[in-house]
């Protein structure tokens, strides 16, 4: 049913209600596209017009986004170069260059009805990426097929992806988009919006067996490894550093537990930490140590406490 300018003029004048913008808003834009509207038109013209979210996403951003943002040094990284091989260093980025360069390459990655990757890229992935710990012969060896969840870090790095809008998923097939093109072509680049988000955004606790989250914050755990972890230290000694000697209860293991997966390992994945430990040695076993990508790129408040370990 269609109305006359008239019943259209009294329904404004005498019905409509004033106490919000929807009605409103949405005659404006009707009116400005010519009597036709998509929902998403409709919502994306509501939601500028809306305060309240406005200001709700104001306080995020200053109480929760950028305090994880400051406390991580965004304005103390140093510039890197597109081709520092100090790059090399972060298994996190090497995984997003080779993924999207796959899907520049190809047009696209297939997608299962779950929207996962599919096996055949999953396998590639597998293959190419020579993620520490979990290499092609390791992850075989435990499975006969890889699905997507099989591979933890090619999972964590999809949800990267799309979050930050390097990928998007278009008719069962994930595609790169145009910024993920733009940081493809400056590693720099990718980087400095890749290890930040994935660090500091993330609930690394969903990742661990415990569901436990670590206490501290990343300022504090920066700065103290910054010193500590100079000359090395295993999961246990790093743990005690920050708070105090490991208790010898039965559930002890959930506390450093929780500090490996929240802290230890998302610093290993991004490329600024590095595990070594022998063959037939445990987790637990392992030694930590900075890696150069820390030492060329971080700038904390703790840089002139260090001391440099000898190297032979």
């Amino acid at each position: 049913m269609s109305l006359t300018t008239q019943e259209l003029s009294a329904y404004i004048s005498e019905q409509m209600r004033m106490s919000h913008v929807y009605q409103p808003v949405m005659l404006q834009v009707l009116f400005e596209q010519g009597g036709t509207a998509s929902i998403d038109d409709i919502a994306k013209a509501l939601l500028s017009y809306d305060r309240s979210q406005v200001e709700y996403y104001a306080i995020r951003t200053k109480n929760m986004v950028g305090r994880a943002m400051r406390s991580f040094g965004m304005n103390e990284f140093r510039q890197l170069s597109d081709d520092d091989p100090v790059l090399a260093h972060s298994p996190l980025l090497r995984a997003a260059q080779l993924t999207l360069q796959y899907a520049q390459d190809h047009g696209s990655i297939g997608l299962t009805p779950n929207k996962a990757f599919k096996r055949v890229f999953v396998h590639w992935a597998a293959e190419h990426f020579d993620w520490p710990g979990m290499g092609f012969e390791e992850l075989f060896r435990v499975n006969k097929v890889l699905n997507e969840y099989d591979f933890p870090p090619l999972e964590l790095l999809h949800f990267l992806l799309l979050e930050l809008k390097l990928g998007r998923h278009y008719k069962g097939e994930f595609k790169i988009t145009k910024r993920g093109a733009e940081l493809l072509a400056h590693p720099a680049q990718l980087l400095n919006a890749l290890v930040p988000f994935y660090v500091m955004n993330m609930d690394h606790s969903s990742y661990s067996r415990s569901g436990d989250q670590a206490v501290g914050n990343w300022d504090v755990w920066f700065n103290v490894l910054n010193v500590e972890a100079e000359d090395g230290g295993t999961e246990v000694e790093l743990y005690e550093v920050f708070y105090g000697k490991l208790s010898d209860a039965v559930m002890a293991w959930r506390a450093t537990s929780s500090f490996y997966c929240c802290v230890l390992r998302p610093l290993c994945w991004a490329g600024l930490l590095s595990s070594h430990q022998a063959q037939d040695e445990r987790r637990a076993e392992a030694a930590y140590f900075k890696t150069p990508l820390w030492r060329a790129w971080l700038k904390l408040d703790t840089d002139d406490m260090v001391e440099p370990a000898p190297r032979h």
